[in-house]
C-alpha cells in the first residue's frame, strides 16, 4: 500500500511538471538591483521592479507590455570634489519592451521590430543552452534539473555546467535577474532580490517580505520621470517632479544610431517630444540637462 501511495504521488508530481505554466498570469513582478561603472570611480546603482501592464499586438502576435520602475542613484568612490554627472539621481516608471510566451519559450520584440528568443525552458539534461537575447555563450550545458512549486504550478530549475552561470528558473529568469545578461557583463553586477505573484513572494523563499513599491517614492534631490502615452505614435509628453531645463533630446535605436528630436518645453516640469522622425520601434530617449548630466527613459514608437 505504501509503495502504491508513493507511486501515485510521483505520478501526480510528474503530471504537474508536464503541464506548461502560464508564466505571465497572476501579475508577476521581478525586484532587482544593478551596479554598473559609469566612468569609474563613479558607480550607478539602479533599484527597480519589472512588471506587466496590458497587451499589445505587433507583427500579428499578442505581447505583454513589460514596464520598469525604480530609482537611479550615483556614488563617487574617490575624494571630492564630486563631478556633476556623478551627483544626479532620479526615479522612473517607463515602458521597457514587449514580451510573450510560446509553449516553454519566452520571446521579446526588439527595437528593430524583429523577435528574439529570451529563454528556452524546454531543455533536458545534457542539452546546450541556446544563444538568446541575454545569453551568448556556446558551451553551457544543463547538468541536472530540479523543480520548485511557484503558486499553483511546478517550475523547472536548471543547473548548469559553468560555475559562473546561474541557475535558470522556469518562467522567472536566472539568479541574476530576468532580462539581465548571464553570465554578467564586465563592470556590472546584478542582484535578483525577489519574484512575486499577486504581491506574494515565491523566489528566492516563499512568503518572505519583498519591497515592490520601489521607485514610487522620490529620493532626495531626484528627478522623477513620467512619460505618456507610452507606447506613443506622434508625440510623447515627458514630465519631471523636480524642475528641469532640457537643452537637447536624442533618440537611440537598437543599432546605436542616434537622432536628435524636436521638442517643446511647456513648463519647468514637462516637455512634448516630436516622434515623427522615428520609425516604429523601441528607443532610448536621452534628455540632456547640462553638459555632463542627462536623464534616460525608453519610449516605444507605434
Amino acid at each position: 500500500m505504501k509503495t502504491l501511495t508513493t507511486l501515485i504521488f510521483s505520478l501526480l508530481a510528474l503530471s504537474a511538471w508536464a503541464q506548461i505554466p502560464a508564466y505571465f498570469a497572476n501579475n508577476p513582478e521581478w525586484r532587482q538591483i544593478s551596479d554598473c561603472a559609469d566612468g569609474l570611480p563613479c558607480v550607478e546603482q539602479q533599484n527597480y521592479v519589472y512588471y506587466l501592464n496590458g497587451d499589445s499586438t505587433s507583427g500579428g502576435l499578442i505581447y505583454k507590455k513589460l514596464y520598469k520602475r525604480g530609482v537611479v542613484t550615483h556614488q563617487w568612490f574617490d575624494s571630492p570634489p564630486i563631478p556633476d554627472y556623478c551627483n544626479e539621481s532620479w526615479t522612473f516608471n517607463e515602458f521597457n519592451l514587449l514580451i510573450r510566451q510560446e509553449e516553454r519559450k519566452i520571446y521579446i520584440r526588439q527595437w528593430d521590430e524583429t523577435e528574439a528568443l529570451l529563454y528556452d525552458f524546454d531543455l533536458a539534461v545534457g542539452d546546450t543552452l541556446p544563444i538568446t537575447w541575454n545569453q551568448w555563450h556556446e558551451d553551457i550545458i544543463v547538468t541536472s534539473i530540479d523543480s520548485v512549486q511557484v503558486g499553483d504550478s511546478y517550475r523547472k530549475v536548471f543547473n548548469l555546467s559553468e560555475q559562473s552561470s546561474p541557475q535558470l528558473i522556469e518562467g522567472i529568469g536566472h539568479e541574476g535577474g530576468f532580462l539581465e545578461p548571464f553570465p554578467p557583463m564586465l563592470e556590472c553586477g546584478y542582484i535578483f532580490m525577489c519574484y512575486a505573484l499577486n504581491g506574494t513572494t515565491y523566489y528566492p523563499n516563499e512568503g518572505e517580505p519583498c519591497d515592490l513599491s520601489v521607485g514610487v517614492e522620490t529620493v532626495s534631490n531626484a528627478y522623477s520621470i513620467t512619460s505618456y502615452p507610452n507606447p506613443a505614435s506622434g508625440q510623447v509628453t515627458i514630465g519631471f517632479e523636480n524642475p528641469a531645463l532640457i537643452r537637447r533630446v536624442l533618440a537611440t535605436n537598437i543599432s546605436g544610431q542616434m537622432k536628435e528630436l524636436n521638442f517643446k518645453q511647456e513648463n519647468a516640469r514637462s516637455i512634448v517630444v516630436d516622434l515623427s522622425k522615428l520609425a516604429k520601434g523601441l528607443y532610448m530617449i536621452q534628455l540632456n540637462i547640462h553638459e555632463r548630466a542627462s536623464l534616460l527613459l525608453k519610449v516605444f514608437k507605434e
